[in-house]
């Protein structure tokens, strides 16, 4: 695993740092017959031609910064992840789409901050809390599902997104925070989005 610096414990590996040069990664799952259960502070910042990761099932934390001012354009997170940290994604601005599974209970601050062409987002069931910042200066933003689950969204988490509409349930903390923030809010279902990138209602205007 020459492309990857990493620390190999007794029964798991953390992976520290990304020293290649692909565009497209895919992450081992297991390292010396270990599984890699880690990804560090910083591991992929800053990296100058990254497109995609593949992120194994084996991995359940994935630290600060982990992705930070990346190129990449989307990202599937594993349903084994926990939580979503502290400006992992930020500043990824080509970040077009990001699957959340539903085995994430939080979303940390400035998680995904400045990821300017990301469109929309769902965000599971699973999750109780949307962290300070977590999506702000996302100008590309029109649509985001918050779940009932969610009972905290921190200050400014949606701050800048100047065409967004939060999607939730009435008497939600989604609206409460909607209404507090002069965002709209809507109990119907999320518009679908076609090939060329343009939103529909479900009566197909």
């Amino acid at each position: 695993m020459t492309d990857f610096e990493y620390t190999e414990y007794e029964d798991h590996i953390r992976i520290r740092k990304y020293t290649g040069s692909a565009s497209d990664v895919t992450i081992p799952s297991t390292i010396n017959g270990l599984p890699v259960t880690s990804i560090s502070n910083g591991t992929f910042s800053c990296h100058p031609r990254l497109n995609s990761v593949t992120i194994p099932k084996s991995v359940t934390h994935i630290g600060r910064g982990a992705f930070c001012r990346d190129t990449l354009t989307s990202v599937t997170i594993p349903n084994s992840v926990k939580c979503i940290g502290k400006n992992t994604f930020c500043g990824c601005e080509s970040l077009t789409s990001v699957t959340i599974p539903n085995s994430v209970t939080s979303i940390g601050k400035y998680a995904f901050y400045e990821c300017i062409s990301l469109t929309s987002v769902t965000i599971p069931e699973s999750v109780t809390s949307i962290g300070r910042s977590a999506f702000s200066s996302c100008y590309g933003l029109t649509a985001v599902t918050i779940p009932n689950s969610v009972t905290s969204i921190g200050n400014d988490a949606f701050f800048g997104c100047r065409r967004l509409t939060i999607y939730g349930t009435e008497g939600s903390a989604a609206q409460t925070y909607a209404e507090g923030h002069n965002i709209p809010f809507s109990t119907g279902p999320l518009p679908y989005c076609d090939a060329a990138g343009f939103y529909y209602s479900h009566d197909g205007k």
